[in-house]
Formats: C-alpha cells, structure tokens, sequence
C-alpha cells in the first residue's frame, strides 16, 4: 500500500478525537455529545459513604468511584426532608423561595428546573424515581421526556385509622431502580442527554432494603425510647447496623448502573453527579429518623463529582443542595456562565462565602420531635419553623425569636444571635411570598399518611410521623 493509502498514527488520533468528540463516525456533527447523570440517594448519611477514620465504608463500589473526581466534605442540604431538597437541587432555591417548604406541597409551574433548560437546549432528559413523594403530580417531572414513578412495594396493609389500604404501591428497592435505570439508558437516543436516578433502600424501616431476617421500624426505636427503657441504646445501634446492611445492598446495585455508563464511557463523555437529599439520626443529636430537626446528622451529606476533566480532589468549602443546578449548567454550557436560581459551580476554584442555609418546617398539626437530653428521652413540642445556617463550620439554628448552636444546644452569643434572628426573620419573611400548592386530594393524603408523610386523624405515635416513615 502506498503511503498515500496507509493511516497515520496523527489520523487515527484525528479520527478517534472526533469519534469521542461528536458522538459519530464523522467530524460533521456540530452537537458535541454529552451525558450527565445525577443520582440522588434517599437517607444517605455523609458517613454512609465517607466512614469514620479507621471504619470501613459500607458503600466500596460508590467511594472507589468517587475517588477519581472532586468530593466534598461539607455538602449541606436545604431541608431534612425528601420533597423540599429535591425541590432545591433542581431549582438552584432555597425552600422559602420555591415555597416547597415541607413534604406534601408541588413545586409550582411558574419554577424553572434544571431538566426545562436542559431540555429547551436539546437535551433527551429521563428520570426514574423510587417513592411516592417524588410522583409526577408533585411536579418534579416538570422538563423531563420520559419520568418513570413506578413502585413496587407497599407501606402498610390492612387499615389505616379508618381509611382501608388500597393495593398501592409506594416505593421500590434499588434492584428494580437499577433496572430501570439501565433500561432508561438504553432507551436514550439523543446525543446530548440528562438523566436522573433516585433510590430509596437507605430509609426506615431498617434492614427490609437488603431482605435479611430482622426488620426494625423507626417506630418502634421511637416508642422505646419514649419509655426510657434500658435496651433503647442496644436497639439504636442494632438499626444502625440495618442501616447499614441497605445501604451496602444499595452500592451493590448501583454498580449495575456505573457498569451500563462505563460501556458508553468511548462514545458520550458522561459527568456523574451523586448526592442525598437529607441524612438520618441515630440518636448522637438527640433525635431519632430524620425531617423534624435540621441537625448535622440530618443534613450533612456525601456530594461527588466525577466526569472527563475532573481530578482527584477533596473540598472543605461549605456547599449546598442549590448548588448542584449551576454546577451541571456549567458542565453542560462550559464558559457561558448560566446559573440557576442562587447556585455556584462547585468546581470553580475561586473563593467563596463559607456558609450555607436551610430549614425545617413544622407540620399544622404542631407534631413533636422525640430528644434525648443527659441520658433521657423527653417529648419535646415543635411550634415554629426553624431555619440553619452553617456558619465557618458552626450549625445555627433558630427563627427570628431564637438562635442556638445545634450541635450542642448552647444559645448564640448575644453579637451572634442578633444577626442570626435577622437573617431568620428574612427568610420567614420571604417564604410569606412562596407560592406552593397543597396536594389534598384523596389518593395523595392517603398514600402520604401510609408513608408518614401526614397525621391522619390524631396523633398515633405508633404508625407514624414524618421522621418514622417516607421523608
């Protein structure tokens, strides 16, 4: 063959660039592709996936994953709370400003997600989700081509107070997630493509995730530890241990889902994005479950970044859910500097404030919050939404009456708490203006009772509340 005729090492190089680069055989294509997949993951504790130092972590295949691109150490929510967080990630707002301040609201029409902007500029946007509070008609489908909210299993049978128990289904375990994920990827078609997985195994009841022979329910850890009964720190760490178990159930499926994206990994560069939308407590911060405080445990949790073009690196800069949109903008539109709602990009490496903000909002029924305070569990009653700012490290929280450290329950010094009620009162002041819709049909408060999501009738600590079951 001539030279004329033989393929250089410089064409091949050529070529194969313009394979990765346009997603074809050919360098015509003015669309470069590109993949982002966020993966947010129900009830994730910050430990869940980054352990204590000499402790191992329970999710391997996650963490070896995280290891090649950016991880931070201070990623916060927005909310202890399932619906307001998401509603956070995908708007850039905080809760007083989207007006999903709490679980069993819509995000409203007149908000812009990431999934709209995304897909007005082309993208194929897919969504599979694993619970009931992220259904359609909470309007978390808002941009999305294809949102798949099929369920499998069921909260509760028989009846509930003196509603029976229809045959719904309210949320599925991450074996089904992670095959309709994979489907979902096979499925896309377009070059440029947004892809959102939730997964639910993580979340109370202990233990039932990963199918093993013993199951403890939140309510029960909660009726224990309301009798102060000596056994309530063993069965506290026995649920930790469940816990555990899922959450290590749940890394083994989603290794299923990091295997379908690395076979197209040649083809669509593909950014991972994998958060939670709150943490869990086990009784460190006084309280057990999660939705009711805006402690620590509750809304610190693991934030990973991996994609082409990301190194290695561990960041301390306080962080926050309404980060996450700008963050993917970024990585979609390089250099054009769109934003969404008050978010920065995370892998910017510019200065930044060191502090970020949420909130817990109470229900109408003025539900209660179960502490422990010196060794003893006490009902304590929750009347006021309460807002957080983690401030150089230090978690406020209060309203405009009140400010406290969280982690200790020590009152702000007087200078401090001057300035934290302001910036409270602010936000309480703002969310005057939210504009969010209540969903109260029938199926709706129904499905959200059997989840925990809503009292039905009286109080019945028994068969739950917002931290015992679905936030």
């Amino acid at each position: 063959m001539s030279s004329e005729g033989r393929a250089t090492p410089t064409t091949l190089l050529v070529a194969l660039l313009c394979l990765v680069l346009s997603g074809c055989g050919g360098c015509g294509d003015t669309t470069p592709p590109l993949r982002l997949v966020v993966i947010t993951l129900d009830t994730l504790r910050y430990d869940g996936l980054h352990p204590e130092e000499g402790d191992k972590t329970t999710m391997p295949t996650t963490l070896a994953l995280a290891e090649h691109g950016f991880r931070s150490t201070a990623f916060h929510t927005t909310s202890s709370s399932t619906q307001p967080t998401h509603a956070s990630l995908f708007t850039g707002s905080f809760p007083w400003e989207h007006g999903v301040t709490r679980n069993g609201l819509v995000l409203g029409d007149q908000e812009t997600t990431l999934a709209e902007i995304l897909h007005e500029a082309g993208f194929e946007t897919r969504a599979v989700v694993a619970s009931f509070p992220l259904e359609r008609h909470f309007g978390f489908a808002q941009g999305f081509d294809d949102y798949c909210d099929t369920f499998d299993e069921r909260a509760t049978t028989g009846q509930w107070n003196a509603f029976p128990v229809e045959d719904q289904r309210f949320h599925s375990f991450a074996d089904r997630v992670a095959d309709r994920a994979v489907a979902s990827i096979d499925a896309a078609r377009a070059p440029r493509q947004l892809f959102w997985f939730h997964f639910f195994d993580p979340h109370a009841p202990y233990g039932d995730a990963s199918s093993g022979s013993e199951v403890i329910g939140l309510p029960s850890l909660l009726r224990l530890a309301s009798t102060n009964a000596p056994e309530t720190e063993e069965r506290i760490r026995a649920a930790r241990e469940l816990y555990d178990r899922d959450v290590r159930h749940l890394d083994a499926c989603l290794a299923r889902v990091f295997t379908r994206l690395e076979q197209d990994r040649s083809r669509i560069p593909t950014f991972i994005v994998i958060t939670s939308d709150h943490g869990e407590s086990f009784g460190e911060d006084g309280s057990l479950g999660h939705g009711r405080r805006v402690s620590r445990p509750q809304v610190h949790v693991p934030l990973v970044i991996v994609g082409p073009g990301i190194a290695p690196r561990v960041e301390a800069r306080a962080a926050s859910s309404v980060d996450v949109a700008t963050t993917l903008l970024e990585l979609a539109f390089p250099g054009s500097g769109r934003t969404l709602g008050h978010g920065r990009n995370l892998l910017a490496r510019v200065p930044s404030p060191s502090q970020v903000w949420g909130m817990r909002r109470t229900y109408d029924d003025e539900p209660q919050d179960l502490r422990r305070k010196d060794g003893t569990w006490r009902i304590v009653e929750l009347v006021e939404n309460e807002f957080f700012v983690l401030r150089d490290g230090k978690l406020w929280a209060g309203d405009e009456g009140a400010a406290w450290n969280d982690d200790d329950g020590s009152p702000a010094p007087a200078g401090i708490a001057e300035d934290l009620k302001a910036l409270f009162g602010h936000f309480a002041r703002s969310l005057e203006g939210a504009v969010a819709v209540e969903s109260l049909d029938a199926r709706t408060r129904k499905a959200l009772e059997d989840l925990g999501y809503l009292e039905a009738g009286e109080r019945e600590q028994e068969h739950g509340h917002e931290e015992e079951r679905g936030n």
